[in-house]
């Protein structure tokens, strides 16, 4: 699943969230492939090793994503869970 969801953000926005950046297009996809993992019953520490983080940037990023109100990340985010 997660790789499928790496694949969707990838197809859709042309951002490999693996890619080792701080830009800000990074930061919002990666808080967003944390939220739908989490969403799926991932744990922090789970979704952390697979993109090789540790659990304090996943929760990090998850409270990053809720606090940015982004009508396109949100409309990525249907499209996302709708294809798996």
């Amino acid at each position: 699943m997660e790789q499928r969801i790496r694949d969707i953000i990838k197809r859709e926005t042309g951002f490999d969230i693996s890619h080792k950046t701080r830009k800000q297009e990074y930061v919002e996809l990666r808080s967003l492939y944390y939220v739908i993992l989490k969403e799926f019953g991932y744990s922090y520490s789970r979704i952390a090793r697979t993109v090789s983080k540790d659990h304090g940037t996943v929760i990090h990023g998850i409270n990053y994503y809720q606090n940015i109100n982004s009508k396109q990340l949100e409309k990525l985010k249907q499209l996302i869970i709708k294809e798996l």
